[in-house]
């Protein structure tokens, strides 16, 4: 996708005029990878805000990638929902047991068993393997409303802002 240099557009000020103008400054490669966001009017969610840190985690999958050498395809992105704390775990799989595995060794081994855990429908969170854990780990499970990943848009935005830096790292590779 080549990267506008040069060209018309509407200013806001401009009450519908177009103007000429030189866009200046910038890097290419930045700026050809940038994903395009559609914002969306929706009403706003009102949720609650932990009150400390690592008491609420919001688990989701980011996938299907390439493999990588390990055979690894999916990224199990666990964040912090106060200090949004990121843990991103390489997985071969999007599976309740990667999920249930990465969550005791990379969670509640390290932080301890948060209370709260929230995550979208997807089969490999609503399955017996973790309400089990949940159970033996007395941790609330939430889940998302299907198709509106704004239930969880901390973990989703930052999903966004991987795909722009994979984008770009694959390219530099290349």
């Amino acid at each position: 996708m080549p990267v506008v240099t040069d060209g018309w557009w509407a200013l806001p000020e401009s009450r519908g005029l177009a103007r000429r103008g030189r866009l200046s400054g910038g890097n290419v490669t930045c700026q050809s990878n940038k994903l395009v966001r559609v914002k969306t009017r929706l009403p706003m969610l009102i949720s609650n805000t932990p009150s400390s840190p690592f008491t609420q985690k919001a688990l989701d999958f980011y996938g299907p990638l390439e493999n990588s050498r390990r055979g690894n395809k999916y990224i199990l992105s666990i964040q912090d929902m106060l200090t949004k704390y990121i843990i991103l775990i390489p997985t071969k799989h999007a599976s309740a047991d990667e999920v249930a595995r990465a969550l005791t060794e990379k969670v509640i081994c390290v932080f301890g068993p948060p209370a709260a855990i929230v995550t979208d429908q997807g089969s490999h969170f609503q399955n017996r393997i973790l309400e089990k854990l949940a159970k033996i780990f007395q941790i609330k499970k939430f889940c998302t409303t299907a198709y509106h990943p704004q239930s969880n848009g901390s973990i989703e935005r930052m999903h966004h802002t991987l795909t722009e830096y994979l984008r770009k790292y694959v390219k530099d590779t290349t």
